[in-house]
């Protein structure tokens, strides 16, 4: 070890610690794996945490070494000892009174997870670093779960795999309050499946309560959920209906509903309720429409009130033509599939209601018996 550290860390001396900044990079390199231990062993001596001398070498310390392994990207030698002083610290309380000072050790923690975290590209690092990083969102402190935070979904673009074993510390922190994490979840959904599904209600459950950026993660989430199971979200169907009522989240909710529409009976009684999205976010009639048409298609008893919707829907006023053509082709393929449906005054009802010239030869060829698919493939090139 560097002469110059065995004086700071080795005798705790404060007023040479400014010093390492003065020591070049190269004549650290050497000696980073036997800092870091020396640096476990103080953190870990019994007076530590009344000795502010010595909390305040080890800061100094910890934040030339991480500056070190950063400048010269030597994370990989050092990741093993950097893991290792993490470790000691959660053998602490890290709790932060307000007006009291901050834990030594969940100081050192933050230092060492921004450190580690800025590779979050390196499956070698994300490796070692997750299976510790998670227990920090349990540790009761506000600071350090903030920072956990922010960096699992990070870790989960490059390394989903690796953050997907750790699913249900990420879950029970969710359910416990910390809601914007609830935005990993959507990243690791397909890889830990089962386990998320387990906690489905409790995680709609909190839903009235997260903030809009969160919310959408929830509702990212119970799409993905609805299209393996939607089963599982019908328990939870008020609180997915309340998120319609909200313009920031009325089109993802409305991504939930497509997702359950072909399969569950609960959702299809719940036509009115969708519909009235359109009250809340005008841009959304197009979804809205594809809703209630997948519900028409998948539930013969539901068609003609399906229809019947659809058709109000060509009421709203001030709609573009590029709305009215959305909504034209949900009632065409749900009527191609229900030629029961079409006669003279559904024609008649459409000619009049669409007021773009372009649409009014594909609403003439509707006919009693289905459509063809060029009438389809016309009306999108129409627009």
């Amino acid at each position: 070890m560097h002469d110059l550290f065995k004086q700071v860390l080795g005798g705790k001396d404060l007023s040479k610690a400014g010093d390492l900044f003065l020591l070049p990079d190269t004549l650290i390199i050497p000696d980073l794996p036997e800092v870091l231990d020396k640096i476990r062993q103080v953190t870990g001596h019994e007076d530590y945490l009344h000795k502010e001398n010595d909390q305040s070498v080890v800061e100094i310390c910890v934040a030339r070494v991480t500056s070190c392994v950063g400048e010269l990207n030597l994370i990989n030698r050092t990741c093993d000892s950097l893991v290792n002083l993490l470790i000691t610290c959660l053998n602490y309380d890290l709790k932060h009174v307000p007006g009291t000072k901050y834990p030594p050790h969940a100081k050192i923690a933050s230092d060492i997870m921004a450190c580690l975290f800025l590779n979050y590209t390196n499956r070698t690092v994300m490796r070692e670093a997750l299976p510790v990083s998670v227990k920090f969102l349990h540790k009761g402190n506000r600071e350090l779960c903030r920072n956990v935070t922010s960096y699992l979904p990070l870790a989960a673009i490059e390394n989903p795999d690796l953050l997907a074993k750790y699913v249900q510390p990420i879950i029970d922190s969710v359910i416990g309050g910390n809601y914007p994490l609830a935005r990993v979840l959507p990243q690791i959904y397909t890889l830990n499946r089962e386990r998320i599904q387990e906690h489905v209600m409790a995680l709609a459950s909190i839903l009235p309560k997260c903030e809009s950026n969160d919310k959408l993660a929830l509702l990212q989430l119970f799409t993905l959920v609805a299209g393996d199971n939607a089963m599982l979200l019908e328990p939870s169907l008020p609180q997915l209906l309340e998120c319609l009522k909200l313009y920031q989240t009325t089109t993802q909710a409305l991504q939930v509903f497509l997702a359950m529409s072909n399969s569950s009976r609960l959702v299809a009684e719940q036509m009115s309720k969708i519909k009235s999205a359109t009250d809340v976010n005008v841009n959304c009639i197009g979804s809205v429409a594809e809703v209630l048409r997948s519900i028409g298609s998948s539930f013969k008893d539901k068609n003609a009130e399906a229809l019947t919707h659809l058709v109000n829907l060509l009421k709203k006023e001030d709609l573009e033509a590029t709305t009215q053509g959305q909504v034209l082709r949900e009632v065409l393929i749900l009527c191609q599939n229900n030629g029961n449906l079409v006669n003279g005054t559904l024609i008649e009802r459409l000619r009049m209601l669409c007021s773009n010239s372009c649409h009014i030869p594909l609403i003439d060829k509707l006919s009693g018996t289905g459509l063809v698919v060029n009438v389809f493939l016309n009306l999108l090139t129409c627009q």
